[in-house]
């Protein structure tokens, strides 16, 4: 009877040992699910995370577009409103010295080679580079018959390198003496293109200050050319000069209205992910580009009279003139949207710091085209 309770007790305790396996295993199989789901729950969060920073960083990048597009807008406005106030901001006038060449040709300068110094041989060197013989030499001839020996080696050595060097100190000084000559030709040559051209200088100073055709158009188109303008502007012009009435006709070429921004603004559509453009009032554009041609005559008309240094000009005639195809022929022709003649006298009363320039050049009885846009031809 108690074998057969042993035996049940021993299988009490396999079941009870099998039973806490089992559910040990479940608990772990429990604990592994468990930590499945939840490693899965994370690895939805981080993807949505992502894809959320990832949205966001595209907003941002799209966003950033639209100012960048924004801030070229408003940069070529800025530049378009500073025509003027750019120009006041440095003197036009031509400082004739500054036209010359004031630079001094390079200094000779040979090659180490040429120019090191080499001494000279000695024949005291060679033959105290002979040992003198001892004493011996008195009792043994043969000592002082070898000492002599050497004394006439030495001597022929010496003879030997003295030639040597005579000739290479021939051939040096020749070499030396042919580039010196070039050098010195080439420096005359410099020295002579040097002066000439700061003698045209003087000659245009001159020519200027004495009011002569060539000597006018030829300054005052360096004082054109050398404006800066923001890109776009053709800068191409033509002058004619009357001597007798001290007039100046400039033919000055302008943008064509497209240097005007159509777009007022861009913006950034997110359910569409598009960028809209919102488009400029045509009248705002009209009065925009009035603007600029009017600033371009009053521009121009002040760098002249301001870089007259010796007041030759009397009258200034300014006619813009924008480059376009006809319609109706299909070709290409130059039509004038403004002209306006004003004194010198007159122009220098005027303050342009504070102008409106369209205002200033209709107080100046300018004509303008009716219809700048479409660059309808002045009457």
């Amino acid at each position: 009877m108690g074998s057969r309770k042993g035996f049940i007790g021993t299988l009490n305790y396999i079941a009870r040992e099998s039973a806490k396996a089992q559910r040990r295993a479940e608990q772990s199989q429990r604990r592994y699910e468990a930590d499945a789901r939840r490693n899965q729950r994370d690895a939805e969060r981080n993807a949505k995370q992502l894809q959320k920073e990832q949205k966001q960083r595209y907003l941002e990048s799209r966003l950033d577009e639209v100012n960048d597009l924004n801030e070229d807008i408003n940069n070529r406005l800025d530049e378009l409103r500073l025509i003027i106030k750019n120009t006041l901001l440095k003197d036009d006038t031509i400082d004739f010295e500054s036209l010359k060449d004031q630079s001094s040709y390079t200094e000779f300068n040979p090659p180490y080679e040429l120019i090191k110094n080499i001494k000279e041989p000695s024949i005291e060197t060679y033959i105290n580079s002979v040992a003198k013989p001892s004493f011996l030499s008195k009792i043994f001839k043969s000592l002082e018959i070898k000492y002599q020996k050497k004394i006439e080696e030495a001597k022929g050595k010496y003879t030997s390198d003295k030639n040597s060097y005579i000739n290479f100190e021939k051939e040096r000084k020749e070499k030396l003496a042919l580039l010196k000559s070039e050098f010195e030709t080439q420096k005359k040559i410099f020295n002579e293109n040097q002066q000439k051209k700061n003698e045209q200088v003087d000659n245009l100073k001159l020519s200027l200050k004495n009011g002569e055709e060539d000597g006018v158009i030829t300054y005052f188109s360096m004082v054109l050319e050398r404006s800066e303008y923001p890109d776009g502007f053709p800068q191409d012009f033509d002058l004619e000069y009357n001597a007798k009435e001290g007039s100046i006709l400039i033919e000055y070429f302008i943008p064509e209205p497209s240097i005007v921004p159509n777009i007022q603004e861009f913006s950034y559509n997110k359910s569409k992910d598009i960028i809209v453009e919102k488009n400029r009032n045509k009248l705002e554009i009209k009065s925009l580009y009035e603007n600029v041609v009017s600033s371009l005559a009053l521009r121009t008309i002040h760098e002249v009279v301001e870089s007259d240094q010796f007041m030759v000009i009397k009258n200034i005639t300014f006619e813009g003139l924008v480059s376009t195809i006809n319609k109706s022929t299909g070709n290409e022709e130059n039509v004038k949207i403004i002209s306006v003649t004003v004194t010198r006298d007159q122009f220098l009363t005027i303050n342009l710091e504070k102008v409106d320039p369209f205002v200033c050049v209709q107080s100046l009885g300018a004509k303008m085209s009716a219809d700048v846009i479409s660059m309808k031809a002045i009457k």
